[in-house]
């Protein structure tokens, strides 16, 4: 199949599988009434451009990370955050732990920042099946809330449950993935927000 070199994410959606990378939330920044988070990256195979959106129209910003350092291009707008190299030598090598690849800039107005239709490609435009991160319900003040309802109860534990084992939700804690140790989170945080 021939790529576009003027649209390098085009050929991603008729590409075969790769290997499967993990999306997980870094650190949280509140800062008047927006939120800069940190999203980290770890695959066993190179990284040469994304693309993901949000539920709403609220990027306000994407920048830093490993991305930034690499002098990738970095585009958002509204919903959607975009970034790729063309340049060989600025792929991001395959991962053993994770590894601050962007972060992003949105209100806190918005509540839960959930990422959605996530493209990930190899140097090659082939798709990197991606899991995680799950939804991060933005209140610095209750991270074991993960169900968003202001509450840190019944309803979280069994959130948890029924994500355990994967990165895709009921992600107390944010390494990434949904284990004991959100259990854990969720107990020691019990009650109101």
């Amino acid at each position: 199949m021939h790529c576009n070199t003027f649209m390098p994410l085009v050929c991603l959606m008729t590409a075969a599988a790769g290997a499967d990378g993990v999306l997980s939330w870094g650190d949280v920044e509140i800062v008047g009434e927006t939120a800069n988070v940190q999203l980290f990256w770890q695959a066993d195979q190179s990284l040469a451009g994304f693309q993901f959106t949000c539920t709403w129209d609220d990027f306000l910003d994407a920048y830093g990370g490993e991305v930034e350092a690499l002098k990738w291009s970095i585009y958002h707008q509204d919903n959607t955050v975009l970034a790729f190299t063309m340049d060989p030598a600025t792929v991001i090598l395959p991962q053993d732990s994770p590894l601050h690849l962007i972060s992003v800039q949105v209100p806190l107005s918005m509540g839960t920042l959930m990422l959605v239709d996530k493209v990930f490609s190899d140097p090659a435009a082939q798709e990197i099946q991606v899991s995680g991160p799950g939804p991060l319900v933005l209140d610095s003040t209750c991270p074991a809330d993960v169900t968003g309802d202001g509450h840190v109860d019944v309803d979280d534990v069994l959130m948890v449950l029924s994500f355990w084992d994967s990165g895709d939700g009921g992600d107390a804690t944010g390494d990434g993935v949904t284990d004991v140790n959100d259990i854990l989170a969720v107990i020691a945080a019990w009650g109101l927000c």
